[in-house]
């Protein structure tokens, strides 16, 4: 169970890899947080909910689908560029899901990326730490 602290907001991170891929949304420009800029589908924890829980309940209202099976991987902290809100976001491996991926409401797109194809992009740092954790440990 996540306690909220209004300082600092967490979210739950939705890793999906298939095929040395990751799943990125490019993010709406009128987001608050990470406007314009690549993600990977990521919503807030809500009180008293578990990162499942979260990562479950975020999937399904934004891409669709039904996860199955998720494992924590890690937590980064991170200051948004813009908002300056400062944030936990605790990243989620997907290793299962029932349903099709559908774009967010929250993304112009999402797409598929290679390690290489991120690396020549300019990211976020969240995002650059998080592409540099996942290929040194194989998973992209």
């Amino acid at each position: 169970m996540i306690i909220m602290n209004v300082n600092n907001i967490q979210t739950v991170v939705a890793v999906f890899i298939k095929n040395n891929e990751l799943l990125m949304e490019e993010r709406e420009n009128n987001r608050k947080v990470y406007a314009g800029f690549l993600m990977c589908p990521s919503g807030h924890i809500q009180n008293n909910e578990s990162f499942e829980q979260a990562i479950k309940r975020e999937m399904n209202e934004e891409l669709g689908i039904k996860i199955k099976k998720s494992r924590f991987l890690f937590s980064i902290n991170d200051k948004d560029p813009f908002s300056k809100k400062n944030f936990t976001h605790n990243f989620m491996l997907i290793e299962s899901f029932q349903g099709n991926i559908t774009n967010s409401q929250e993304a112009k797109k999402l797409k598929w990326m290679t390690y290489k194809e991120l690396k020549n992009e300019k990211l976020v740092l969240i995002v650059d730490k998080l592409v540099e954790r996942l290929h040194e440990m194989n998973l992209l």
